[in-house]
């Protein structure tokens, strides 16, 4: 009996008749082992033109964007056997060429699954933050999903069934437009944070935030308040990735004092938090509050400039300050690292380059350089009410490309 069933297995295997038109391969048989042929939909396009339409386009599903897709993998006791991370980076976005078809998933990068840009499934909104789906196999009929949105995290998670597992799949989002409308009516182009480094209207933010800006404004808010204010870019530093920019607006009111001051950490496992504007357009306009720890005295490849921190940041963050408890701000948060073989890695310049930069202003130095903390620690609670109004959020109209 055993030699009878290798025999047709063989035979399955080495007829192509079989293999692809009458032998259905389900998730749990030799799908992984499948070289991938030519029979996808190729998607007419490629990853600069999926993000050139999440900038331009005048309205987009809340599930438009692009997002890294990782699998936990459960036996039918619900014991965790396998984790798979990151293993595709795809795109929704609507289907313009066939737009009864509504959204459809295209893989930029695969673990060899896919084909690059192929449409590997469709997406029909039930109600807000439910989805129906049809995922693609090559070899197989589609499966029919049920997808949930999460509306703050904005993570898409389902749940893959088989007899003898259940795969729960999370999509995380990683871009999508970081474009609006200020109260004007203006479309602005991309987002960040800034924070104060003097009483008179000069902020320090990353140069990426600002490279491009045609228009620039810092809002900031106070208690309920908010105001908006035009500014400029006065200094930049493009190979540390920092700039100072400035307020340059009659209606701002000088603060009385700036609280903080810039520092170091001297240890590695020293606790530090951020405070920021992630994903303004879709998150909110509630200043951020994220807490972790300094994970390395250098950054990427030992580069002596960053710290790698394990504060959860994200689009948006760019620019923010880094803090200790204690009234140091310590570095500037700036890069997110997404490696094929690491997770979400998050790095801050630290302060001396910006320390640096500052020197260059004029004779007259900012009080964040001046001014010494008094060593109080402040406690978890306090910090946003004490730091929050003088973090800015910035919002750019880029020059026309």
């Amino acid at each position: 009996m055993k030699r009878i069933l290798g025999l047709l297995l063989v035979l399955i295997l080495n007829n192509p008749i079989i293999h692809s038109k009458q032998f259905s391969l389900t998730n749990t048989s030799l799908a992984s082992t499948i070289i991938v042929s030519g029979k996808w939909e190729i998607y007419d396009g490629d990853e600069q033109s999926i993000k050139k339409y999440l900038d331009s386009a005048e309205s987009l599903d809340p599930i438009e964007g692009i997002y890294s897709v990782s699998d936990k993998t459960y036996n039918h006791y619900g014991v965790l056997t396998s984790t798979k991370d990151n293993w595709v980076k795809l795109a929704i976005i609507k289907d313009l060429k066939k737009p009864e078809r509504g959204l459809i998933q295209i893989a930029i990068e695969s673990d060899k699954k896919y084909p690059k840009f192929a449409i590997t499934g469709e997406f029909s909104k039930l109600n807000d933050y439910n989805y129906s789906s049809k995922q693609y196999y090559l070899y197989e009929k589609p499966d029919n999903v049920s997808f949930e949105l999460n509306p703050i995290t904005k993570t898409l998670s389902c749940v893959m069934s088989s007899l003898l597992r259940n795969t729960k799949r999370s999509y995380i989002k990683i871009s999508s437009s970081n474009t609006g409308v200020d109260d004007e009516g203006n479309k602005w182009s991309s987002s960040g944070s800034c924070f104060a480094i003097s009483t008179d209207g000069y902020f320090a933010t990353n140069f990426h935030v600002v490279k491009k800006a045609k228009k620039l404004d810092i809002t900031l808010f106070q208690g309920s308040e908010k105001k908006t204010y035009s500014a400029k870019t006065i200094l930049k530093d493009v190979s540390n990735d920092i700039a100072i920019i400035k307020i340059e607006d009659s209606t701002f009111k000088a603060f009385d004092s700036i609280p903080y001051s810039l520092g170091d950490v001297k240890n590695v496992g020293e606790k530090v938090f951020t405070i920021g504007y992630p994903k303004f357009n879709v998150m909110g306009s509630n200043i951020k509050y994220s807490e972790g720890n300094i994970s390395a005295m250098t950054g990427l490849k030992d580069d002596i400039r960053y710290y790698q921190i394990s504060v959860p940041v994200t689009h948006g963050n760019s620019g923010g300050p880094l803090f200790t408890y204690n009234g140091l701000i310590v570095g500037i948060t700036s890069t997110i690292y997404r490696g094929d073989q690491t997770e979400n890695v998050a790095y801050a310049i630290k302060s001396f380059y910006l320390n640096g930069l500052i020197r260059m202003m004029s004779s007259k130095e900012p009080e964040v350089v001046t001014n010494k903390t008094n060593g109080k620690e402040y406690k978890e609670g306090d910090v946003v009410n004490l730091y929050q109004k003088y973090i800015g959020l910035i919002k750019v109209i880029n020059e026309d490309k």
